[in-house]
């Protein structure tokens, strides 16, 4: 058999293989799964009090419900020392993905005065998910004078 027979065979043979499922499958992980590892990001920052990691999973054109963007949410996380009054749960937490956008709703932040309902709004951007939008619902039993 001549080299170039040869080498066609030897092609066809190794595109047949790859073509029939000998090669491990290459898919990567579901938006659903990366929505849910951007919220263990979150947990994991809030959980070390890193502000600086934890801003890097919002989007610079991140708004809360109150209208604060993520400059003025980082400041208000600062001042306020949001991380060390709160600690954040995420056990009952919903992932909706759709048309890519996702909600993730029933993230708990628990205090000594009660919970807060958070809920987050995400976006790809430049591939990454991004919290673009979101923030707690009332909840709490009492608050301090302080606060």
């Amino acid at each position: 058999m001549n080299r170039p027979v040869f080498a066609i065979l030897v092609l066809t043979i190794c595109g047949l293989a790859l073509s029939c499922g000998c090669e491990k499958d290459a898919k990567g992980p579901t938006d659903e799964e990366l929505v849910s590892k951007v919220v263990a990001d979150f947990q994991a920052a809030w959980a070390e009090h890193d502000l600086e990691k934890l801003m890097g999973l919002f989007s610079d054109s991140f708004r809360d419900n109150e209208g604060l963007g993520k400059t003025e949410l980082e400041v208000e996380f600062a001042e306020e020392d949001v991380m060390q009054i709160f600690e954040l749960k995420i056990d009952g937490m919903e992932i909706k993905v759709e048309m890519g956008k996702a909600k993730v709703n029933h993230l708990e932040m628990k205090s000594a005065w009660g919970s807060l309902d958070l809920r987050f709004a995400l976006e790809k951007e430049g591939g990454k998910w991004m919290i673009t939008s979101g923030g707690p619902e009332e909840r709490l039993d009492a608050m301090p004078a302080q606060y």
